[in-house]
Order: structure tokens, then sequence, then C-alpha cells
């Protein structure tokens, strides 16, 4: 009998630990952990592969081409919701050398964010993709001030109401 009142507290315990992870936000972002995500605009014309990658509370976005203004549906259904953005607490993102275009409000309201590295080969930062970040006061870009200065000559209102003071590049910073 003792046995067997052992047994059932083992599998109640066990499903309730399985309850737990698969109710987990950060369980449910490690099932995302790699998605690969194809851009493409609402007609056809911009294309190209990156992967999005979670580990923990950092993101990853690296592969070629301009980030889609789409989030993939695995991300919509588990990371995301419609009213808050993110459930995800994202406090760090870095974007890899060949990502050309951050979507608009790609990060919006991420209050956890405090930490952003740009790759040189970004041209473009859409509107309102770090609004409303009140943790991210600097942002590392791998380029010169004179590459931000062409990127941000194409891109308005990309801080709109957020608290980026400064923008750290490879020669110096620029105040924002």
């Amino acid at each position: 009998m003792f046995k067997r009142i052992i047994k059932i507290a083992i599998l109640l315990f066990l499903a309730l630990v399985i309850i737990i992870i698969v109710m987990n936000p950060i369980f449910l972002k490690s099932l995302a952990h790699r998605n690969i995500m194809v851009a493409d605009d609402q007609r056809g014309k911009v294309k190209s592969s990156l992967t999005y990658s979670l580990n923990g509370y950092s993101m990853r976005i690296y592969g070629k081409g301009p980030m889609s203004q789409h989030v993939p549906n695995s991300w919509k259904e588990q990371l995301m919701t419609l009213s808050t953005g993110w459930v995800i607490n994202i406090k760090s993102v870095e974007v890899d050398e060949g990502v050309t275009y951050i979507s608009s409000g790609a990060f919006i309201a991420c209050s956890s964010l405090d930490s952003v590295i740009l790759p040189k080969s970004l041209k473009r930062i859409g509107p309102r993709c770090f609004s409303y970040c009140s943790r991210l006061n600097e942002i590392t870009y791998r380029g010169n001030k004179s590459d931000w200065n062409k990127i941000m000559v194409k891109s308005a209102k990309w801080n709109y109401e957020s608290s980026i003071k400064a923008i750290h590049c490879t020669d110096g910073i620029v105040k924002v």
C-alpha cells in the first residue's frame, strides 16, 4: 500500500512539473529557439531568410536581407499578445552582419531590453522599432558615425518615446 502511494505521488509530481514546463513562457521560447522565417512583404517584393534565435532572454537575428513586417506565426501564438507585444521580456538583441532592415515596431515596448548590437550592414530602421524601451539607453553599432548618419536619413521615428541617449560606433559616440 505504501509503495503504491509513493508511486502515485511521484506520478502526480511529474505531471505537475510537465504542466509547469509546458505553460512557462521560457519553455515555449525554447521551442522557438531556431525559428526560421522567410521575410516576405504583402506583394512578395521582399525576400530574405533570417533566423531568429532565443537563448534565455537574449535574441539573435542573423542571415541576409531585411526583417519582415510579419512575425512568424509560431511566435505570435507562443511569444506575443496583441495587447502587450512580447510575452518574453527580451533583455538583449544582437543583429548579425547581413541583416539590412529592422522592421517597424519590432521591439516596441520591450521594457526589459537594455542591450542592442546592430551590424554595419544595416541600411534602415523601421518607425517605432525601439519605442517605449525604457531601459535601453545606448545601442552599439558596428559601423562608424558616418555610416550611422546615413541610416538615420532613411529612418524616421525609429526611437520615438524611447530612452536611447547614445549610439556607440567604431569611431566614437553619436548623441541621440
